[in-house]
Formats: C-alpha cells, structure tokens, sequence
C-alpha cells in the first residue's frame, strides 16, 4: 500500500501545532501505515543533511521571482517567503504519494543552482495543495524539524517492536540508513 504526502504533511502539522511529548507515535504511526516506505517517512521527518544544503528565506525568494516573474517591487516589504509560495498551487486535492514527493525534496537539496530548483518546484504545484505544500517547504528550509533524532530512533523501536536501546546502538554503530534497512529486511 502505497503512503499518501498529505498523511506526512498532516502529521508536520500536528507536530509543529502542537507540542507533544510523544511525538515518536505520530512518526511510528505513518512508519506503520506503509512499512516499506520507512526510509522515506524517516528522510522525510529527518532531515539528516545538514544545514548547508537546506534552504535559506534568500533563496526562497529567488524561486518565487523566477516562478512569478514578478517584480520586487511588486510584492509587499518583507513578506515570508514561504507564504508567497504556498500561495501558487492551482489544486485543492493533494494526490501526490509520498515516496515521490520525498524524492523529488531530495532532487531539489541536490540542485546546483535556484533555477534548477524552479524547474524541479513548478509541477508540484499541480499535484500538492495548499495546506500540504507549507510542510514540504518548511522541510527543505533552514527552520528547525518538530522531530529530533531520539524521536526516529524511539519511533522506530515503536513501528518494528524492539527496544529503544537497540535501536540506538544500531544507529549508532550502523547508521540511520543502514538500520532502516535491516529493520525493514527483518534482518535486526
């Protein structure tokens, strides 16, 4: 079965609305609907690439003039430029899936340069709502996760059944990627 983007953009949401203790259950729970899909679920709640290769308010910006063909002077001083482009989609119904829409995330940290980025944006516009897209572009800026590393390793243990410590010491040893797999193989 595949796992639906606007089960994770709901569950951005829900974590950055409000502050839960248990955040690890959300994470575990979208783990669970499509246990196939966790290294998605996890890059997607995750972001282990650093800082560097997110993207800052800038260059937010620059796609929105090079999607808009707008002017500066056109839009109003200081606006946020995450709220400019959430503003663009054309659909009301997100029917994109999750592994894709991760996919092409990572494409778009990849990219050389904010025209690349631009090309790789435009056709998620047609395929993401609203609502759905502000997580998708929270998650590929500099603003911090609502999901910090004890919350994937607890939301692991939670989806596969093992022990927090386990888990842990898997990541640790292994890795992040390595452990998903092992754990998705049920070869842990």
């Amino acid at each position: 079965m595949m796992l639906m983007y606007r089960s994770l953009a709901e569950s951005w949401r829900v974590l950055m609305a409000y502050r839960l203790r248990s955040r690890a259950e959300i994470v575990a729970n979208n783990i669970c609907a499509s246990m196939s899909e966790t290294w998605t679920v996890i890059s997607f709640f995750y972001p282990k690439d650093g800082i560097g290769n997110r993207l800052s308010d800038e260059d937010f910006r620059e796609i929105f003039f090079l999607l808009t063909d707008a002017y500066p002077e056109e839009v109003e001083d200081n606006p946020d430029p995450l709220d400019l482009l959430t503003s663009l989609p054309e659909t009301e119904i997100t029917t994109d899936t999750a592994k894709s829409v991760v996919d092409r995330m990572h494409s778009i940290l990849k990219a050389p340069d904010n025209e690349v980025r631009t090309w790789l944006i435009r056709p998620l516009f047609d395929r993401i709502s609203k609502r759905d897209l502000h997580p998708f572009f929270m998650r590929l800026s500099v603003r911090a996760s609502p999901v910090r590393r004890r919350d994937v390793v607890s939301a692991l243990g939670l989806a596969y059944d093992q022990p927090f410590h386990h888990i842990r010491t898997a990541v640790n040893l292994l890795g992040l990627r390595n452990t998903v797999r092992d754990l998705s193989l049920g070869a842990f």
